[in-house]
C-alpha cells in the first residue's frame, strides 16, 4: 500500500487522511468519542 501511495498525485492529502484516521482509532474509547469524531471528520475533509 505504501508503494502505491508514493506514485499517487495526491499522496500528501492521502497521507494526512491516514494520519487522522490513525488518531481517530487511538481515541476510540468511551471518554474520547468526540476527539475520535473530530479526527474522522478531518480525514474526510482531506480526502474530499
Amino acid at each position: 500500500m505504501v508503494s502505491a501511495l508514493e506514485g499517487h498525485p495526491d499522496k500528501n492529502r492521502v497521507h494526512r487522511a491516514m494520519a487522522h484516521f490513525r488518531e481517530a482509532a487511538r481515541a476510540m474509547v468511551p471518554l474520547n468519542q468526540v476527539m475520535s469524531a473530530e479526527h474522522l471528520f478531518m480525514a474526510c475533509e482531506n480526502l474530499g
